[in-house]
């Protein structure tokens, strides 16, 4: 992209084109939210699909794409994902699972060969994806998005000193004193463990015992106990599974 058209965009000379701002955006690692409304975080790592996949021009407004088509994923409640075995919280969870592989591989390779692992499990993912159909590129932007929104959860737990997670701060919508994701999360796993049974079901199927979960929903956010980023995502795969159930 020239010098001379970053320059006619600032002064607001012409209008910031889809296909433009999406190479910024991952150039600079840029946050879209942040780009269309200023809201937000500014950094965040997440890849924009092709126009083609929002059925517009590489040409278009890119304020008008992101109205259209990106902002409504961002505030979306829930995954499209309609089957158990491909939710988000499944996606993230085999995620972090493959980094562990992939951590102990690169420490079991041979010196030399690191390139040829890589370069390998690359090539053998890639050949899978391309033998198998596509989902929309507004579905994988979804889950995608809610990859972010499962890390911030995560981060909200590992770190709680920290800001609040990024599902709060990117919603194009976000107000300061939003609640966050895990109080979010806890509120609808309390709805659910309130009916009878439910609280007991719920700890035979994390494995812990009852008192456990008493603490992890505690009314009060000062007497609570947050579970760990394993227990976590248990808890979002069973309210998910309650959910389904209605």
């Amino acid at each position: 992209m020239h010098h001379q058209a970053i320059v006619r965009i600032e002064i607001g000379r012409t209008p910031l084109k889809y296909g433009d701002a999406r190479k910024l955006l991952w150039a600079l690692t840029c946050n879209p939210v942040w780009l269309a409304t200023g809201k937000g975080a500014q950094k965040l790592s997440i890849i924009l699909p092709e126009a083609a996949g929002f059925g517009v021009r590489e040409d278009a407004c890119f304020s008008d794409v992101f109205e259209q088509h990106i902002a409504p994923l961002f505030e979306a409640p829930k995954s499209a994902d309609t089957l158990e075995d491909s939710s988000p919280e499944l996606r993230f969870a085999s995620a972090a699972m493959l980094r562990e592989f992939i951590d102990e591989w690169l420490c079991e390779v041979p010196d030399g060969r690191v390139q040829d692992l890589t370069g390998g499990i690359q090539a053998y993912v890639l050949n899978l994806l391309d033998k198998w159909p596509k989902d929309s590129a507004k579905q994988t932007l979804l889950r995608r998005i809610w990859f972010k929104r499962l890390a911030g959860i995560r981060q909200r737990v590992e770190y709680p000193d920290r800001d609040k997670s990024m599902l709060d701060e990117n919603s194009p919508n976000s107000k300061s004193g939003d609640v966050t994701d895990l109080d979010k999360l806890i509120e609808r796993v309390r709805n659910l463990a309130s009916q009878h049974g439910a609280k007991t079901e719920l700890a035979k199927f994390l494995g812990v015992a009852p008192a456990r979960i008493t603490e992890w929903l505690a009314e009060k956010k000062s007497d609570r106990k947050e579970p760990g980023g394993h227990y976590t995502l248990q808890l979002l795969k069973w309210v998910e599974r309650q959910e389904r159930k209605k």
